[in-house]
């Protein structure tokens, strides 16, 4: 029993260690983008003039947590759900911003592409502190 224990133990600091920098990764994107999309979203509203927006942050973004999602169990549910939802809510970005990239997007859709961004900028913070903070502890 305690061997077990500890083997989980030691397993969920090195998936927290793993994740902890992919999402750092990810967030500074995220970051950038927020500040791209904010800009846009100020000029939609003194000009009117919705502008075509390119953004090269696509691929394999999730490595870490694609690999690591069968061992996610071992992490305390809150985690796994705030994890699961930023990871979501990057896809939705990437979406989105293909869908603007090709497509007339109105204001709208600028102005809840920005909300969305925050969020996810908000949570990636939020996950970084606590994987980093915990993966130094055995627990959650």
């Amino acid at each position: 029993m305690f061997k077990e224990w500890f083997v989980d133990s030691r397993e969920r600091r090195r998936l927290k260690a793993a994740l902890a920098p992919e999402i750092r990764a990810v967030l500074s994107q995220i970051v950038y983008l927020t500040n791209v999309q904010e800009k846009l979203v100020a000029d939609i509203q003194k000009t009117g003039d919705i502008g075509k927006l390119f953004v090269q942050f696509r691929g394999n973004y999730n490595v870490v947590f694609a690999a690591a999602a069968d061992r996610l169990g071992l992490l305390h549910f809150a985690l796994i759900e705030d994890l699961v939802t930023f990871h979501y809510q990057v896809q939705h970005v990437l979406e989105s911003f293909e869908i603007a990239t090709k497509e007339d997007a109105n204001a709208q859709f600028h102005d809840e592409l920005l909300r969305t961004l925050r969020e996810a900028r908000d949570l990636g913070c939020s996950l970084v502190d606590r994987l980093e903070d915990a993966s130094l502890s055995t627990g959650d």
